[in-house]
Protein backbone atom coordinates (compact mmCIF):
# COMPACT_ATOMS: atom_id res chain seq x y z
CA UNK A 1 0.00 0.00 0.00
CA UNK A 2 1.34 3.42 -0.94
CA UNK A 3 1.38 6.09 1.77
CA UNK A 4 -1.52 8.45 0.95
CA UNK A 5 -0.94 12.13 0.36
CA UNK A 6 -1.91 14.48 3.13
CA UNK A 7 -5.01 16.51 2.40
CA UNK A 8 -8.43 17.43 3.69
CA UNK A 9 -9.57 13.76 3.91
CA UNK A 10 -7.76 12.11 6.82
CA UNK A 11 -9.43 8.71 6.40
CA UNK A 12 -6.94 7.26 3.87
CA UNK A 13 -4.12 8.28 6.20
CA UNK A 14 -5.86 6.61 9.16
CA UNK A 15 -6.42 3.41 7.17
CA UNK A 16 -2.79 3.38 6.03
CA UNK A 17 -1.53 3.87 9.59
CA UNK A 18 -3.75 1.11 10.96
CA UNK A 19 -2.40 -1.31 8.36
CA UNK A 20 1.25 -0.29 8.32
CA UNK A 21 2.02 0.93 11.84
CA UNK A 22 -0.73 -0.39 14.11
CA UNK A 23 -1.62 -3.79 12.63
CA UNK A 24 -2.59 -6.09 15.48
CA UNK A 25 -2.89 -3.29 18.06
CA UNK A 26 -5.62 -3.52 20.67
CA UNK A 27 -7.23 -0.70 22.63
CA UNK A 28 -5.17 0.49 25.59
CA UNK A 29 -2.47 2.85 26.77
CA UNK A 30 0.70 0.77 26.50
CA UNK A 31 2.37 0.91 23.10
CA UNK A 32 5.03 -1.57 24.21
CA UNK A 33 2.16 -4.09 24.46
CA UNK A 34 0.73 -3.10 21.05
CA UNK A 35 -2.03 -0.96 22.53
CA UNK A 36 -3.37 2.41 21.41
CA UNK A 37 -6.21 4.62 22.64
CA UNK A 38 -8.39 7.01 20.65
CA UNK A 39 -6.38 10.17 21.34
CA UNK A 40 -3.03 8.57 20.54
CA UNK A 41 -4.38 7.22 17.26
CA UNK A 42 -5.76 10.62 16.25
CA UNK A 43 -2.45 12.26 17.21
CA UNK A 44 -0.61 9.84 14.92
CA UNK A 45 -3.07 10.50 12.09
CA UNK A 46 -2.64 14.27 12.45
CA UNK A 47 1.17 13.90 12.54
CA UNK A 48 1.06 11.85 9.34
CA UNK A 49 -1.25 14.39 7.67
CA UNK A 50 0.99 17.36 8.53
CA UNK A 51 4.15 15.30 7.89
CA UNK A 52 5.94 16.45 11.02
CA UNK A 53 6.01 15.53 14.68
CA UNK A 54 3.48 17.42 16.76
CA UNK A 55 4.65 19.62 19.58
CA UNK A 56 3.84 18.59 23.13
CA UNK A 57 1.22 21.38 23.30
CA UNK A 58 -0.45 20.16 20.07
CA UNK A 59 -0.58 16.60 21.41
CA UNK A 60 -1.86 17.88 24.75
CA UNK A 61 -4.68 19.75 22.98
CA UNK A 62 -5.81 16.70 20.98
CA UNK A 63 -5.70 14.49 24.10
CA UNK A 64 -7.27 17.25 26.23
CA UNK A 65 -4.58 16.59 28.78
CA UNK A 66 -5.55 19.55 30.97
CA UNK A 67 -6.28 19.67 34.68
CA UNK A 68 -9.95 20.64 34.58
CA UNK A 69 -11.42 21.38 38.00
CA UNK A 70 -14.64 19.81 36.73
CA UNK A 71 -14.64 18.36 33.20
CA UNK A 72 -18.45 18.22 32.99
CA UNK A 73 -18.74 21.90 33.87
CA UNK A 74 -16.01 22.73 31.34
CA UNK A 75 -17.93 20.88 28.62
CA UNK A 76 -21.23 22.57 29.57
CA UNK A 77 -19.47 25.96 29.58
CA UNK A 78 -18.05 25.27 26.10
CA UNK A 79 -14.45 25.57 27.27
CA UNK A 80 -12.59 25.52 23.92
CA UNK A 81 -10.09 22.97 25.23
CA UNK A 82 -12.88 20.38 25.48
CA UNK A 83 -13.16 20.48 21.68
CA UNK A 84 -9.98 18.37 21.53
CA UNK A 85 -8.82 17.74 17.97
CA UNK A 86 -10.98 20.60 16.68
CA UNK A 87 -9.33 23.02 19.12
CA UNK A 88 -5.87 21.74 18.16
CA UNK A 89 -6.37 21.95 14.39
CA UNK A 90 -8.37 25.17 14.22
CA UNK A 91 -7.27 27.37 17.12
CA UNK A 92 -3.81 26.15 18.04
CA UNK A 93 -2.26 24.87 14.79
CA UNK A 94 -4.44 26.90 12.40
CA UNK A 95 -4.46 24.13 9.79
CA UNK A 96 -8.13 23.23 9.95
CA UNK A 97 -11.57 24.72 10.00
CA UNK A 98 -14.60 23.95 12.14
CA UNK A 99 -17.36 22.03 10.38
CA UNK A 100 -21.05 22.09 11.26
CA UNK A 101 -22.68 18.67 11.69
CA UNK A 102 -24.82 19.27 8.60
CA UNK A 103 -21.61 19.67 6.57
CA UNK A 104 -19.65 16.75 8.07
CA UNK A 105 -17.88 14.56 5.53
CA UNK A 106 -15.67 11.52 5.27
CA UNK A 107 -12.19 12.26 6.58
CA UNK A 108 -13.19 14.96 9.05
CA UNK A 109 -11.94 14.69 12.63
CA UNK A 110 -14.48 14.53 15.44
CA UNK A 111 -14.41 14.97 19.20
CA UNK A 112 -17.74 14.25 20.84
CA UNK A 113 -19.21 14.16 24.31
CA UNK A 114 -22.45 12.40 25.23
CA UNK A 115 -24.11 13.02 28.58
CA UNK A 116 -25.15 9.80 30.29
CA UNK A 117 -28.17 9.21 32.48
CA UNK A 118 -25.86 9.80 35.47
CA UNK A 119 -25.27 13.37 34.23
CA UNK A 120 -21.62 12.71 33.34
CA UNK A 121 -20.14 13.08 29.87
CA UNK A 122 -18.32 10.31 28.03
CA UNK A 123 -16.10 11.37 25.16
CA UNK A 124 -14.29 9.99 22.18
CA UNK A 125 -12.21 11.21 19.25
CA UNK A 126 -11.94 9.62 15.80
CA UNK A 127 -12.13 10.20 12.06
CA UNK A 128 -15.50 10.28 10.31
CA UNK A 129 -15.71 7.48 7.74
CA UNK A 130 -19.30 7.83 6.52
CA UNK A 131 -22.09 10.38 6.96
CA UNK A 132 -25.79 10.06 6.15
CA UNK A 133 -29.18 11.55 6.93
CA UNK A 134 -31.58 9.10 8.54
CA UNK A 135 -35.32 8.77 7.85
CA UNK A 136 -36.07 11.37 10.54
CA UNK A 137 -33.75 13.89 8.85
CA UNK A 138 -30.98 13.57 11.47
CA UNK A 139 -27.31 13.54 10.49
CA UNK A 140 -25.42 10.45 11.59
CA UNK A 141 -21.89 9.18 11.14
CA UNK A 142 -19.80 6.06 11.20
CA UNK A 143 -16.38 6.71 12.73
CA UNK A 144 -12.94 5.12 12.46
CA UNK A 145 -10.51 5.00 15.33
CA UNK A 146 -9.34 3.10 18.38
CA UNK A 147 -12.14 2.30 20.75
CA UNK A 148 -12.46 0.23 23.89
CA UNK A 149 -15.77 -1.23 22.65
CA UNK A 150 -14.06 -2.65 19.53
CA UNK A 151 -10.83 -3.46 21.42
CA UNK A 152 -8.74 -1.69 18.82
CA UNK A 153 -8.87 0.28 15.60
CA UNK A 154 -12.10 -0.27 13.70
CA UNK A 155 -15.12 1.28 12.03
CA UNK A 156 -17.90 1.96 14.54
CA UNK A 157 -21.61 2.46 14.00
CA UNK A 158 -22.42 1.82 17.67
CA UNK A 159 -24.60 -0.82 19.27
CA UNK A 160 -27.74 -0.18 17.26
CA UNK A 161 -25.82 0.25 13.99
CA UNK A 162 -27.60 3.60 13.74
CA UNK A 163 -24.41 5.67 13.78
CA UNK A 164 -23.24 8.59 15.87
CA UNK A 165 -25.97 11.20 16.10
CA UNK A 166 -24.20 14.45 15.21
CA UNK A 167 -26.69 16.82 16.85
CA UNK A 168 -29.17 16.66 19.66
CA UNK A 169 -29.71 17.10 23.37
CA UNK A 170 -27.09 15.87 25.78
CA UNK A 171 -24.27 15.88 23.28
CA UNK A 172 -21.46 18.12 22.13
CA UNK A 173 -19.99 17.27 18.74
CA UNK A 174 -16.92 19.14 17.50
CA UNK A 175 -15.84 18.49 13.92
CA UNK A 176 -12.76 19.81 12.11
CA UNK A 177 -11.54 19.50 8.54
CA UNK A 178 -7.94 19.92 7.54
CA UNK A 179 -7.35 22.74 5.11
CA UNK A 180 -6.65 21.20 1.70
Amino acid sequence: MIRPAAGANALPVALWLSEKKFAGYKWGLDRSRKQIDCCSFVIDVVQQCVRRPLTSEEKRAIAMNYKFTNLNKAIDANDPRTRGVQYALVDLMRIGRPVKPKDAAQGDFVQYWIKGSNGLYSGHTAIISLVWTDAAGKRRAEIYGSNQSTNGIAFTRFRSESGLLLEGPGRRVHIARLLG
